[in-house]
């Protein structure tokens, strides 16, 4: 099958004043549109369709024709909400290096040269068989800090081979935990927060500086976790075990709160030492960071609206822990009047793609 261009309509606003944020795995589609205007913002439209078996693997598209009738899906859906094709798309966190590097306070024009020799010394692949950029953290007396991001060119490659041949023009790539960041936490906000993003099939875990993620890992704690934990429980099905994590989570009665932990004990252990052994990695042994300490954990993914889950944390980690709010930095107008609060938290991502305008 010939793929055929799904976005070639005119735009209704200025083509480079929208921006669609794009945010795909192995399971979801989701897709966020919003309108930078001068004096605010727009949110367009917000949609997502479930990926059909085989069109992914690991982190790749292998069928395009299937990505097709995702996005067309999508598309329909949108009819004329959905009015750009200028994208930015998320680097799966799996597939992406980050590394914070010190070089010596140089010339300018310098910098790129040296900022290249630290990233062949700490990226662990070819330069050659990479694309990537950097950000400055801080400039010192005598050296400038920079976070380095890289990402495999065959992974980019693919995606923009399926994005343009349906019409979207890429105007960026963007770490999953960098467009995370820009959703949750605050513009003015200084110091060092954690980002826990508890996905359906997986976790990851980010530690930013000022708004700049300099670390990241993983967890394979996910919402999967908890939902097999009470299928095995009560012998249900997954529709039914994912009603009764919605209805009870953590419990909410004496009763509720002592079946909760025993089936989700070794999920919630699991999980909690995999957030303490980053906190303490990151407080303790990590060189090159600006803060030592972290001073706050923010959750979101679709793990985050399991109640009780945030209390939990915190009286665990002994950390400031909240639920994210994605629409912290998103100064506007709502279009999309499905997009709650708690529905938001599975869009982070997308959510901070689509709030890039530079």
């Amino acid at each position: 099958m010939e793929l055929k261009k799904i976005f070639s309509r005119d735009s209704l606003f200025s083509r480079k004043n929208n921006i669609i944020g794009i945010d795909f795995n192995n399971n979801a589609f989701k897709l966020v549109e919003i309108a930078h205007q001068v004096g605010g913002q727009k949110l367009l439209f917000c949609g997502e369709s479930r990926i059909s078996k085989g069109a992914m693997d690991t982190g790749y598209i292998k069928d395009q024709e299937k990505m097709f009738f995702v996005l067309e899906k999508i598309v329909t859906e949108a009819g004329d909400r959905l009015v750009g094709n200028q994208a930015v798309v998320a680097i799966p966190e799996g597939k992406v290096f980050i590394r914070v590097v010190t070089i010596p306070k140089i010339d300018e024009n310098k910098i790129g040269e040296a900022i290249r020799w630290e990233a062949e010394a700490n990226i662990p692949m070819s330069l050659d068989s990479v694309y990537y950029d950097w950000q400055l953290l801080e400039k010192k007396e005598k050296e400038i800090r920079v976070v380095v991001v890289a990402s495999p060119k065959n992974l980019i490659d693919n995606y923009i081979d399926f994005f343009s041949k349906v019409g979207i023009e890429i105007v960026a790539f963007e770490a999953e935990s960098i467009a995370t960041g820009r959703s949750v936490i605050p513009i003015e906000k200084e110091g060092c927060s954690m980002i826990l993003d508890i996905g359906r099939e997986g976790s990851s875990i980010a530690v930013y500086e000022n708004g700049v993620p300099v670390f990241t890992t993983s967890s394979s704690i996910s919402g999967n976790s908890f939902t097999d934990s009470v299928m095995r429980k009560f012998g249900i099905k997954e529709e039914k075990a994912e009603k009764y994590k919605a209805k009870v989570g953590l419990g909410s009665t004496k009763a509720e709160k002592n079946e909760a932990l025993k089936i989700y004990q070794p999920v919630l252990a699991s999980l909690t030492n995999d957030v303490n052994k980053t906190i303490d990695f990151f407080e303790n042994s990590l060189s090159g960071v600006k803060y030592n300490k972290i001073d706050e954990i923010i959750v979101c993914g679709g793990g985050a609206n399991l109640k009780g889950l945030v209390e939990y944390l915190s009286a665990q980690v002994q950390k400031r822990t909240l639920r994210s709010n994605p629409w912290i930095n998103f100064k506007g107008e709502k279009l999309c009047k499905t997009m709650n609060q708690e529905r938001a938290q599975s869009y982070a991502t997308a959510i901070g793609l689509a709030l890039r305008n530079n």
